[in-house]
């Protein structure tokens, strides 16, 4: 079965998005930054029989267009909040991966429609001074690159360099996010406040729905600590999932043992 890409007019900004046949109930993935919807392949195939898929490109990210403000929180969510309300049904199912975890919440919040969330290793306790280092490193470079648009092959080149152990073809795949994203996306995180008024002690005593939280190790840039996770009790129906060996990128690293849990999740929320 397979995604189609289509435009989607919202507050402030077009959005790109891809959809799937409507087989059941749906599930929206949002990405995490300086990716695309394509992220989600690795899973897409293991859990579209059964769902409705919509996998959106936040603005700054993708074919979604690139906008003036800065790239927040808040931003994220108004626009995929909009998305939402003018193309989901009655309940909505939200899925996403760090910065789509955060941007996930929020709408579960301010929309009605959202049935459930999950989110994957959502980094919700980073502010100005606790910023994991390694990964924000990576975020660094990524900004170089993004705003030179060097040519594919020196991008791909450049990032097997400061993450020799990837394969080739995951190296191409973060060069075509790199070069199509607009290079605020990681200004507004390294230099900027893109949490604004989202702390974690507003946001989660706020959600309500049924939640799933997956937790990376903290040794392979995990970035929830065994600290920050006694904070997320403040969700009234939680459940985490914590996998020891496996760092930030879950659903990409161990795409099968990914759904199935998802999928058990969604099958014990079942009206």
């Amino acid at each position: 079965m397979k995604m189609y890409e289509k435009t989607f007019f919202g507050e402030n900004s077009k959005i790109n998005f891809s959809e799937g046949p409507e087989n059941g109930e749906t599930i929206i993935l949002i990405h995490a930054l300086g990716s695309s919807w394509k992220s989600w392949n690795p899973i897409i195939n293991l859990i579209i029989k059964k769902y409705h898929l919509i996998a959106i490109d936040l603005i700054g990210h993708g074919k979604s267009d690139k906008v003036l403000n800065d790239y927040t929180w808040e931003n994220y969510s108004i626009e995929v909040s909009h998305f939402i309300k003018f193309n989901s049904p009655k309940s909505v199912n939200l899925l996403g991966h760090s910065l789509g975890g955060i941007v996930a919440a929020i709408c579960s919040i301010k929309e009605k429609s959202v049935k459930t969330l999950c989110m994957e290793d959502p980094p919700i306790f980073i502010n100005r001074k606790i910023k994991p280092n390694k990964i924000f490193g990576d975020f660094k470079k990524q900004m170089f690159l993004s705003k030179k648009r060097f040519n594919l092959e020196y991008t791909i080149n450049e990032i097997l360099k400061f993450s020799p152990s990837i394969k080739r073809e995951v190296a191409m795949s973060r060069a075509k996010n790199i070069l199509s994203a607009d290079y605020k996306i990681w200004e507004t995180i390294l230099f900027r406040d893109i949490v604004g008024t989202n702390t974690p002690d507003k946001i989660l005593p706020k959600i309500d729905v049924p939640t799933l939280i997956f937790r990376a190790d903290p040794n392979l840039n995990g970035v929830i600590s065994k600290d920050n996770e006694k904070m997320l009790s403040n969700i009234k129906v939680l459940e985490i999932e914590y996998w020891e060996n496996c760092g930030h990128n879950m659903h990409s690293s161990f795409p099968e043992k990914f759904s199935s849990r998802y999928l058990s999740f969604l099958n014990k929320n079942r009206n």
